[in-house]
């Protein structure tokens, strides 16, 4: 990820030419192999079969030539970094990034999901209501990486900062490791997990008709965890199953 200048000063300082970089990254990785398809439209299912043949059959396949990595990209040199930097827009966010072992086998129980749902939720005792009442902080989001990551996972906290807030992201971050620190003494809750699936169920079973853009992607980036099984394919993102508290 970059743009032409920091993407070709990193090549001229390795000596390398970044359009013949391209070209090799292109010819290695560009296989069929390595892609998923959905498509949604009004068409039939004849017809949308025979678009697809047409426009993504001669895709080659170069037996499987995805890249794995071995290590995890946030080793020791990488964790406990401050990095600051200054937006082109006035939030101020506190983000917090930690390193995560492969979950996507993990997807029916989604221990990620109950983590994110107590990190975010708004009610007594939460991280936010503390961070509320201390004029620090507005609003908490957590998500993890997409499921195109090979062998390795992130959890992203975002804590949107007052500018009191930003001033004492110390404290803000002592708040986070304290509220985990008590997440992790009280131990998973078969109660509120079961709440969350039934939430998350009776959404799934009310869905609303949404634009398709973001729902073949869904779709595509689920197809891509091999560890799904086909008919979970539609609802993995969505239904949660039965608790284990390991």
């Amino acid at each position: 990820m970059g743009n032409r200048e920091s993407l070709k000063g990193s090549a001229d300082s390795l000596g390398l030419d970044l359009h013949e970089e391209l070209l090799k990254f292109h010819e290695k990785y560009y296989s069929s192999d390595l892609m998923k398809l959905v498509v949604c439209g009004n068409q039939s299912l004849d017809q949308l079969t025979k678009w697809v043949a047409e426009k993504f059959s001669e895709i080659q396949r170069k037996d499987d030539a995805r890249a794995i990595c071995s290590v995890h990209p946030l080793g020791k040199e990488q964790v406990g970094r401050i990095v600051h930097f200054e937006s082109l827009t006035d939030r101020c966010i506190v983000r917090l990034v930690f390193a995560l072992p492969e979950i996507k086998a993990l997807y029916r129980c989604n221990a990620i999901e109950y983590a994110v749902s107590l990190l975010t939720r708004q009610g007594k005792g939460s991280l936010i209501s503390y961070l509320k009442a201390q004029g620090w902080a507005t609003d908490v989001a957590a998500e993890t990486d997409s499921l195109l990551c090979s062998n390795f996972n992130h959890l992203y906290i975002d804590i949107t900062a007052t500018p009191l807030g930003l001033q004492n992201y110390k404290e803000i971050v002592r708040a986070l490791f304290v509220y985990l620190q008590q997440i992790t003494k009280d131990g998973p809750s078969e109660r509120y997990y079961n709440e969350l699936c039934i939430i998350k169920k009776l959404k799934f079973e009310n869905y609303e008709k949404k634009a398709q853009a973001p729902w073949v992607l869904k779709l595509a980036e689920a197809i891509h965890n091999r560890y799904i099984l086909p008919e979970d394919v539609i609802s993995s993102n969505d239904l949660l199953g039965p608790f284990d508290s390991s």
